[in-house]
Formats: C-alpha cells, structure tokens, sequence
C-alpha cells in the first residue's frame, strides 16, 4: 500500500494511506451513477412538461456532473457520495484544508482526466505519480487518502503488548 506523509498546518507528520486507483475508480463510478440517475429524472419531468424535442438529457448532465463534484467535495470535506461510501478524501498535500479554488481545479480538469480519455489518463497518472495524483490533483495540489485504517490487530497481539 502507498502511503504519503502530510505535515499539518500544527507541524505535525500524518501518515496516510493513499486511496488506490480501484477505490478511486469504484467511487467515480457510483459518482456518474448518481448524477446520471439524477439528470434522468429532471430530463423526464422536463421532457414531460413541456414536449420539447429539442431538449437534450446532455443539457442537464453535462452541468449536473461538474456542479455534483465541485459542489459536494466542497461543502463534504473533500468528499463525494461514492468517495463516502468507499471512505477516501481528498486532502491537500501541505496539510491545509482544501477550498473551493481547489476543488474547481480538480473539477475542471476531470473533463479532461476522465471523460475525454474514459479515464485513461487518470489511472495512468494516478498509477504513475508517487502521490497518487491525477493531472487535476497535481495542478490544485491535492491527493486522495484512505480514511478507513487497514491495520487490523488479533486480540492476542493486543494481549501481548503488555
């Protein structure tokens, strides 16, 4: 597992697991799940109500994706529903909280890191930067971690550490 050390603003060494390119991924997806169930039901009410054949569900998801990201990592601390469910974050690699400028900057060049390459060059970078980083997360200074600790100890071990 990788790990990264962020020295908080208190000067105080954290070490964190970084989140892996599967728990990133696995996030993403529940991520487009939601925001595209989401803009369906707008798109079905909107298309109900007013008969319009002009009206295209790619109105709504295009701008519903990128308000879902930037919107709920801002006010969730970094997190997104599906980065919740799988327990990762997003944490600024000098230790600071991330602000909204952060996440506009990782919102933004997801169009290119995911959607324009259908993830490629996320998971490529992501796999290849020794934080973890994607290009959105290198240009706003930023990583995911895991929050969840996988040490896990046996009552025994915990016993003999006496």
């Amino acid at each position: 597992m990788r790990k990264i050390d962020i020295t908080t603003t208190q000067n105080v060494t954290i070490e964190y697991e970084l989140a892996t390119v599967m728990e990133r991924s696995l996030a993403a997806m529940l991520d487009i799940l939601f925001v595209y169930v989401g803009s369906f039901i707008v798109y079905a009410i909107i298309a109900a109500t007013t008969r319009s054949q002009m009206f295209n569900l790619l109105y709504i998801s295009l701008p519903a994706s990128f308000l879902y990201h930037l919107l709920l990592e801002t006010l969730n601390k970094g997190q997104s529903l599906g980065k919740k469910i799988f327990k990762i974050r997003v944490v600024k690699i000098n230790g600071e909280q991330p602000n909204f400028f952060d996440f506009l900057m990782r919102t933004a060049f997801r169009f290119i890191d995911i959607l324009m390459t259908s993830g490629t060059l996320a998971m490529i970078a992501i796999s290849s930067s020794e934080k973890g980083q994607r290009l959105g997360d290198f240009l706003a200074d930023t990583t995911v971690i895991r929050l969840r600790n996988s040490d896990r100890f046996t009552l025994s071990q915990l016993i003999s550490v006496r």
